[in-house]
Order: C-alpha cells, then sequence, then structure tokens
C-alpha cells in the first residue's frame, strides 16, 4: 500500500510555495503539473505491482529477491513523485488570468468582467496537498501605466483554492485598451497585461489541455478540453473527429452529466466546460497503426453561429509485450524418483520487447522442479525461446498432479503476467519395484516346487 506523505513533507512544500519562482521560470507550472501527472501514473503502477508481488510471494509463486525488486521499484516510484512535488513548488504555482471580458456601459464607461483562478490539480486523490496550494487574501487592482482605472480600486479574494475560478467585475474610469492588472498575494505583486475581448462575438474557443498523448495498445487514451461560448446567445455544437482510422472507436464524454454526448448546448456567459475525446486503441498494430508512430487527427467543433473550430491532436501507440507458453504436450508420464523434462516455448505475442522473463511454478508438495535457463533476458516481439522444466516427486503415490505455471515479465517500471497454464504429471510406480515383485513371486514358486519334489523321492 501506499504510504501517506509525512506532516513535515507537506509543510517544506506549502514553505516553498512561498518562495519566488527561479530565473528563467514562467507564471505557470504546466510542464511541472504533466511531470507530477506522470509521476503519478508511475506512482500508481508501481504499487499495483508491488501488491502483486506480495500476493505472489505469499503464495509461494515469488521468489524473495524479486519481491524484494518490486519493492525497491515502488520505493524509487514515491521519490521521484516527491521530486516533481518539488518541482511543482519550486515553478511557483501563481494566479493566472483565464478570462477577460468587456461590455459597453451605457454611461460611456466600459465593464470589464476578470475571470481568475489557479491551475487545477490533476490527480484525483489530492485532497491533502490542496490545502497546501490554496491562495488567501488576493488583492487585485486595475491600472494603466500605473494609475488605477478601474473601480473598486481594489477588489478581494479571501480564498482561492487550485481549480477555482473567481469572476471580478471592474467599472473603468477612462478608455484603456489594455489594462494591467495587478495581483498582491504572499507577500508578493504581480503584473498581469490583458486584451479583453469584445461581448458580442461569435464562435466557440476551444483549448486542448494537452493536445499530445501516448498510450498503449489495448488501452483508452483521453484529450481534455475546455469548449466557451463566445457568443451573447446559446449555441449549440456538433462534436465530430476526422482523421482517425476505423480500428480506434472514439466517443465525446461530459464529466459534468457523466454521459456520452454528440453535441453540447453552451449557455452565453458561462465558464469553459470542460469535455474529453476518449479514443480507444486496438488490441496490437493493424495498417496504418504501428507503434511508436504518432496518429495525427483533429477534432471538430461546428457552432449553428460562427465558424468551426479545429484543435490537432496527436497519439502515440505504444507497444505491449504478451508472452506465452506453449508445448507439444501438457501431459507426461513419469515414476517416483525419475527425473520428467518439460519442454516449453516461450513466444511473445506482442508489439514490444519483453524484459526479464521468467517462470513460476506452484507444484504439488513432494515435487521439486528446475528451470534452464531461468530467466531470459529480452524477448524480442515475435520471436520464442526454449525453455525446460525438469520435475522430479520424491514421495507420492500413484496418480495425477497439476503443476501451475505462470509466465512474468518487465513491463516498464511493472512487472506483468501472463496467463496461466496447467501441466499435467501422471506418476505410475517404478519399473523395478514390479521387477522384484515378479523374481519374488518366480523364486517362491520354484522353492516350493524343490520341497514338493524332496517330499515326493522321500515317500
Amino acid at each position: 500500500m501506499r504510504a501517506p506523505l509525512s506532516p513535515w513533507f507537506l509543510a517544506l512544500w506549502a514553505l516553498g510555495l512561498a518562495l519566488h519562482p527561479l530565473p528563467g521560470q514562467g507564471t505557470t507550472a504546466g510542464n511541472e503539473w504533466i511531470a507530477l501527472q506522470k509521476a503519478r501514473s508511475r506512482l500508481k503502477l508501481a504499487e499495483q505491482s508491488a501488491a502483486r508481488a506480495e500476493e505472489l510471494a505469499a503464495q509461494g509463486l515469488l521468489s524473495l529477491a524479486h519481491l524484494q525488486q518490486e519493492q525497491a521499484a515502488l520505493e524509487a516510484a514515491r521519490l521521484d513523485f516527491q521530486e516533481a512535488l518539488w518541482q511543482l513548488s519550486g515553478a511557483g504555482l501563481r494566479v493566472t488570468v483565464e478570462d477577460c471580458l468587456r461590455t459597453p456601459g451605457e454611461d460611456g464607461h466600459d465593464q470589464l468582467e476578470v475571470v481568475l483562478g489557479l491551475p487545477p490539480i490533476p490527480l484525483g486523490e489530492a485532497e491533502a496537498w490542496q490545502e497546501a496550494l490554496v491562495v488567501r487574501g488576493v488583492a487585485v487592482s486595475l491600472t494603466d501605466r500605473g494609475v488605477v482605472v478601474g473601480v473598486p480600486y481594489a477588489a478581494s479574494i479571501p480564498l482561492l483554492a487550485p481549480g477555482q475560478r473567481v469572476h471580478l467585475r471592474f467599472r473603468l474610469l477612462r478608455p484603456v485598451e489594455t489594462p494591467t492588472l495587478v495581483l498582491r498575494y504572499r507577500g508578493e505583486e504581480h503584473h498581469l497585461t490583458v486584451l479583453p475581448r469584445a461581448r458580442g462575438a461569435e464562435g466557440v474557443r476551444v483549448r486542448a489541455v494537452q493536445p499530445q498523448l501516448a498510450a498503449s495498445f489495448g488501452e483508452e487514451a483521453r484529450f481534455q478540453f475546455l469548449v466557451e461560448n463566445l457568443s451573447e446567445r446559446s449555441q449549440k455544437l456538433v462534436l465530430a473527429v476526422e482523421g482517425l482510422p476505423p480500428a480506434c472507436p472514439f466517443r465525446f464524454w461530459d464529466p459534468q452529466a457523466q454521459a456520452d454526448v454528440t453535441a453540447l448546448q453552451l449557455e452565453p456567459w458561462a465558464p469553459p466546460k470542460p469535455l474529453e475525446l476518449r479514443v480507444m486503441l486496438p488490441q496490437g498494430e493493424t495498417p496504418g497503426l504501428r507503434a511508436q508512430e504518432p496518429l495525427h487527427f483533429a477534432a471538430q467543433w461546428v457552432p449553428d453561429r460562427g465558424q468551426p473550430e479545429r484543435v490537432s491532436l496527436s497519439l502515440v501507440p505504444r507497444g505491449v509485450p504478451q508472452v506465452e507458453v506453449t508445448t507439444t504436450t501438457w501431459l507426461r508420464e513419469t515414476t517416483v524418483g525419475k527425473p520428467l523434462s518439460f519442454p516449453l516455448r516461450v513466444v511473445n505475442r506482442g508489439t514490444a520487447p519483453a524484459s526479464a522473463v521468467r517462470l513460476v511454478l506452484q507444484a504439488p508438495e513432494g515435487f521439486t522442479w528446475q528451470l534452464q535457463p531461468e530467466e531470459l533476458e529480452l524477448l524480442a516481439p515475435g520471436s520464442h525461446r526454449e525453455v525446460t522444466v525438469i520435475l522430479r516427486a520424491t514421495s507420492l503415490p500413484e496418480g495425477e498432479y497439476t503443476v501451475r505455471l505462470l509466465c512474468q515479465w518487465s513491463q516498464g517500471a511493472t512487472t506483468a503476467t501472463g496467463h496461466e497454464a496447467l501441466l499435467r504429471v501422471r506418476l505410475k510406480s517404478s519399473g523395478w519395484v514390479g521387477g522384484l515383485l515378479i523374481l519374488a513371486l518366480v523364486t517362491a514358486g520354484a522353492a516350493a516346487g524343490w520341497f514338493s519334489w524332496r517330499k515326493l523321492r522321500a515317500d
């Protein structure tokens, strides 16, 4: 199980947020968020792999050395995740301007609607870090060349949490084309010059959170968007995708409604609406879809008024190893004490190399076993290697016995397990035991005949 982050770590991280960003760093932490997401994904995979290794070790299917290897990989993933947190804090999570809308005023003084927010935490279970990233006591003023030109002179935001958005309204005291927002928080002052958009525009605006993704074959890639209505009227959007091959089915998912959608109804003045495009990759390579070769396509958003919006996307399929074990026969006969060889063939039917391939056996008590070789360092896609399992029954009665066989291999930072195979061993009595029994019977018969003959002669 994942160990919770200690309070001292959270405290130090929260303290780091108050520090000024390093030279050359911007006001957003997009790259650091991506690094944090990747580190969190690797940590989750390492946790699952370590838990699986503990289960196998408890059943005697995994050696102590392999268990320690999985635990070391889990600890390394935890350290990488903590480092990503520190990198994010060093980037200085900043309040950003999400939108700025200008509305002509009846008295000649335009109204500005400003939307401020903190970037959301892209982790589902981030409550412990949410509190550490809260910004308190934000003061906002609207200026032009150092002069306050908006009323109120200083708007106050008591608290701003990651993912939260706040709408502020200012009335301009004089015409200003590009006003400057002055934000004061955490003992610092930030100046952000904005170009307000005019209310009354047509069409929509779509922003892709991450237009380039990578996913393994058989997995679903999820592209996230923010869709905004630029019109003063309600708009209906028809959703479409162009450029995807038929082997990749897709669907649009509304996270707010928790349902698939083919169209959106956007209301005026509403905040940007989140939406997901989910693309399912096939189980393996198909014509026009190869591992590590980017797939380029586009999502289209067609409003009932205004120009369609088109967002270019890229998806890189990652190969997946799939190792199987085959043999000419799954049932063989032997006797107690005699070694029995099972010739096996280990095949990689996947689309990526498999490393550290090994077989794990679970045999009934009374059997010993040996693998030759014990591990395959690398198995390329479409290739195979021969492995021999040598079984020996030490002291068991006659009958059929089942030996369970699992194939495991390394897949990045995790350990994958293939389908279970069953070896059947039919155990018979040793031949020399039968021979001794026959010899004993013959000897006993000969002895009885000799005594009978002696008795007849004596009479």
